[in-house]
């Protein structure tokens, strides 16, 4: 918003910062209802069938937001293990774990397939709106407001990453209302609350690789920033924000930081756009699922895709370069900030296709070792490009009313072109959207039969419309791409539902399943005890508690066919749990043992709970000490 002049003291300021700050409200409103409107018909094909489950990732996907539900609503728990996979591994601590979004309470009450289309459309919104507010910010008004989330999330980024089931991709919708925080937060320091706060839904969402992405893209704003706030300002600003997202994020950041260093992962990454890559994410009308086989793999700065169309879309159309390119040509030197964002995150999403990699120096660095897939950093490109077109519809907004000296006719055109724009991403993404979700689950769940007690077995093989797919097994596939688009690349959703446990499992995090599953020569059942020196029944089974009645005759362990984790306890057993060796749950007991149970609490979580709480507390008391409004800040 715009500086105020004063001509009567503090009073008269506040009154006018009011009167203003209703009309943004009033005017943010009917944004977000249209926008709203908007994203309804961009996703509307996702809909359709609603009931429809998924191909790729989102079996597991859905996977992952079924357990935490069934743990929340079946057995009252926090969902901090899950037992239906890889023999067992930690829930909450994953880095791709939603539970801590404030959108997932929609799983809640609406189931997971649902609840999970309605969040893509939820998600789209909130970005969708940020994104024009952040644009409003940055003085883009109008229809030019409206352009500049139209091109960055309406873009078949969004559609086609969502397609494939990467629900962890919903946490952009943060990212707009991050960067438009931390801009003020230059101006006002009590804007890193809200900053921080921002970067921390990116990562509870499971924006895992998305955050160290924005926290790069607000480093570069701070660096650029010394210029016009001062070196204090600017560090003061970027580091008050980083603290607060880690303080409020801890409650899942402590435990998958335990979790990432008990299973590293190395990543060993050559992607990156080249120059036809380039061209036609960006303007091939053609962006559906199969479009990545014509490319070829090839390497070099020319020619080759690195990875699938979901991994590569940003479909903006001829237009919008048009008016980003015009954007650029009015505005570069003046938004000098934004021309280097745009610069660099495109130089990053070259990757190491580029001939002076940046992607490749980057990757060698702490945290950012540890992501994949240069392209990804179009997350931040697109909205820079975004800004750009918004400004150059400005500009022909401006030159139309200037030549004509009419304001109506300079309307009508940026709202035409301005729809055509839309129209044209809506058309375009149609086909990828409508081609998400085509397997009745009836299909599926109609040739297995539940098992009345948890029960752990290999695997079951990948499914597709026609049901089960015997013949096709991505374990045994040399490249993942090699899998059709139109089938799932795991099956433990519908294990799940059938309280099987999926031993062998689709999971990024190498997680080494320690469990048998049944009818493998060491399966001994879900209980047992380790040297047959008596009986064990479970007689209470749920994902993060379980009780045993033993029968021992001599002094043993109670084994329990899940992995060991340290955050594991037992009650009751003549000492604390721990590992058999073979890795499984365990707990020493004797004669006198009668009863073991066993339950998950890592220390992690607690302690992460704890600093959550306390940096929270210590946002509002700062809130609330300094909640005086201070005077409105000028564009950054």
């Amino acid at each position: 918003m715009p500086g105020v002049d004063s001509t009567d003291g503090d009073t008269v300021n506040a009154d006018i910062v009011t009167s203003r700050c209703g009309l943004c409200l009033r005017e943010y409103v009917w944004a977000g209802v249209v926008l709203a409107a908007v994203a309804l018909i961009h996703t509307w094909p996702i809909f359709v069938h609603f009931d429809n489950w998924g191909i790729e990732d989102w079996d597991q996907h859905f996977f992952y937001h079924a357990v935490p539900r069934a743990t929340v609503l079946e057995h009252g728990q926090i969902p901090l293990w899950n037992p239906y996979y890889c023999g067992g591994a930690p829930l909450l601590a994953n880095p791709q774990s939603r539970i801590c979004s404030p959108t997932f309470p929609i799983i809640l009450i609406f189931d997971v397939v649902r609840g999970l289309k309605i969040e893509i459309w939820v998600n789209l919104v909130i970005g969708l709106l940020g994104t024009y507010v952040l644009a409003r910010h940055l003085g883009i008004g109008g229809a030019a407001a409206f352009l500049v989330p139209s091109v960055y999330l309406l873009s078949t980024m969004y559609s086609l990453i969502l397609t494939s089931g990467s629900t962890n991709f919903l946490s952009v919708a943060y990212l707009p209302w991050t960067v438009w925080t931390f801009l003020r937060s230059l101006h006002n320091l009590r804007w890193c609350v809200a900053a921080g706060a921002f970067l921390a839904l990116t990562y509870l969402t499971g924006g895992h690789w998305v955050v160290p992405i924005v926290a790069l893209f607000l480093a570069v704003l701070a660096v650029c920033s010394i210029v016009t706030h001062g070196l204090r300002r600017s560090a003061a600003a970027l580091a008050l924000t980083g603290l607060l997202s880690i303080g409020l994020a801890s409650v899942k950041l402590i435990s998958s930081l335990q979790m990432m260093s008990a299973y590293p992962r190395s990543i060993r990454d050559y992607s990156g756009y080249s120059l036809a890559g380039l061209h036609h994410m960006l303007l091939d009308r053609d962006q559906t699922l199969p479009r990545f086989l014509e490319f070829g793999a090839s390497r070099g700065f020319l020619h080759g895709l690195s990875g699938e169309m979901t991994e590569n879309g940003m479909y903006i159309g001829v237009l919008s370069l048009i008016l980003v390119c015009v954007g650029l040509g009015v505005q570069a030197r003046r938004q000098w900030k934004w021309t280097l964002a745009l610069v660099l995150f495109l130089w990053l999403c070259l990757g190491s296709r580029a001939p002076l990699s940046l992607w490749d120096w980057l990757h060698r660095l702490p945290v950012y070792d540890h992501l994949q897939m240069a392209s990804r950093f179009r997350i931040v490109f697109l909205l820079a490009a975004a800004v750009f077109a918004g400004w150059g519809l400005r500009w022909v907004d401006d030159t139309i009313r200037r030549r004509t000296g009419r304001r109506v006719p300079a309307h009508v055109v940026v709202w035409l072109l301005t729809i055509a724009v839309v129209a044209d991403l809506v058309l375009v993404t149609r086909p990828i959207f409508a081609s998400a979700f085509p397997i009745e689950p009836a299909v599926v769940m109609d040739e297995l039969e539940p098992s009345a007690e948890f029960t752990q077995i290999l695997r079951l093989p990948a499914y597709g419309r026609d049901g089960f797919r015997d013949d096709l097994d991505w374990f045994d596939t040399a490249d993942i791409n090699d899998v059709p688009v139109d089938v799932s690349y795991s099956a433990m959703y519908p294990a799940f539902l059938n309280n099987l446990g999926s031993v062998w499992s689709y999971e990024a995090i190498p997680i080494p399943a320690k469990a048998q599953y049944r009818g493998s020569p060491g399966y001994r059942g879900e209980v047992f005890m380790n040297d047959i020196r008596g009986s064990a029944r479970i007689t209470m089974w749920s994902p993060n508690r379980i009780a045993v009645a033993v029968d021992a005759l001599a002094e043993d362990r109670v084994v329990i066919n899940q992995n060991f984790s340290p955050g594991w306890k037992a009650d009751g057993a003549d000492g604390p749990a721990g590992p058999t060796d073979e890795g499984l749950l365990s707990a020493p007991v004797t004669p006198a043992t009668t009863q073991v149970v066993f339950y998950y609490r890592p220390f992690g979580f607690t302690v992460g709970v704890a600093i959550t709480l306390l940096t929270a507390v210590g946002c509002l008391l700062y809130l609330l000490r300094t909640r005086r409004a201070p005077p409105p800040d000028p564009k950054s």
